[in-house]
């Protein structure tokens, strides 16, 4: 038993050396280990703070819209109490509209024939104005008809006689100059939608011009080789801005957008020109504006086979 135990004791093997390589590979494993824990936790976190980054942004810009969303529900709602009221008030205005041009039938031929026509056509436009109102998308035949037969350099002549020159006392401040072809035909359209498309132009030219010395000049020309009339009001103030002579992506220049406005406090401005435009597109009829060397002028192309 002896010589037996002796013998093991001498055989018994030498595990140091292994012991070792495992304790060596386990550090490495560690450190490889750590290192990709470590890099995971790194991710995490650049992760995470990309993805709060971008809720926050998120967040803002839907309070952003939100907020726009309220403010344009309560204009919305302001709109349409006034709205309401104002509709009942046309009913009312209607009536005395009725009124008055009963009390011009009775008026005496005689008497004051030049005042008698001119209150019936501002009864008339008051009437057109109220209709417009009422109605956001007007049938053809109440714009353009055959039964219609407007003189467009009546109407022309009747704004700037009875209503500019007596809402602008003609001076120093500004002057109209009428350079009107009598040969032009007449237009197959109301002649308050006339008034409409013509009356915001030539109050563009003086209401935009309030600092300086202006010249207006309206000019009507047929041209019987094309078979249309064009009507050009032009002043010699200070221009249209760039801004407003860009084109959208509908090839509409900008001044013809609805709130389009070069004042500083645009409140309810910025209707003119956007009704006058879509008064000429109702009509058929084409407009256009720009610059020339000492002012802007306004365009409009009336074919004359509508």
């Amino acid at each position: 038993g002896e010589v037996i135990g002796a013998v093991y004791m001498k055989i018994n093997p030498e595990l140091g050396i292994i012991e070792k390589v495992l304790v060596s590979s386990f550090r490495q494993n560690g450190i490889l280990f750590s290192i990709l824990i470590l890099v995971g936790l790194l991710g995490m976190f650049f992760m995470t703070t990309y993805l709060i980054r971008e809720r926050d942004l998120a967040q803002k810009l839907l309070y952003k819209k939100r907020e726009k969303q309220l403010a344009k529900y309560i204009e919305n709602k302001k709109e349409a109490m006034f709205v309401s009221r104002i509709y009942h008030a046309h009913h009312k205005t209607e009536k005395i509209i009725g009124f008055v041009k009963e009390d011009l039938i009775k008026w005496p031929k005689h008497a004051y024939p030049d005042i008698k026509n001119r209150i019936n056509k501002y009864i008339n436009f008051i009437g057109r104005v109220i209709y417009d109102m009422k109605t956001l998308n007007p049938p053809v035949r109440v714009i353009r008809n055959r039964s219609f037969r407007t003189n467009i350099n009546d109407v022309l002549m009747f704004l700037v006689q009875n209503i500019f020159r007596r809402v602008y006392k003609e001076g120093d401040q500004h002057s109209f100059d009428l350079n009107l072809d009598q040969k032009i035909p007449v237009v197959h359209v109301n002649e308050y939608v006339v008034w409409e498309i013509f009356e915001p132009l030539i109050n563009n030219a003086i209401d935009h011009n309030k600092i300086q010395t202006v010249k207006i000049t309206i000019h009507s020309q047929y041209d019987s080789e094309n078979h249309r009339t064009v009507v050009k009001i032009k002043d010699n103030g200070i221009g249209i801005k760039d801004d407003l002579l860009k084109t959208d992506s509908s090839g509409i220049k900008m001044i013809f957008k609805e709130h389009s406005t070069t004042r500083d406090v645009p409140g309810n401005s910025g209707y003119g020109c956007y009704l006058a435009f879509e008064n000429c597109k109702r009509c058929g009829w084409s407009i256009d504006a720009d610059n020339h060397n000492d002012g802007a002028f306004f365009i409009v192309t009336i074919p004359m086979n509508i």
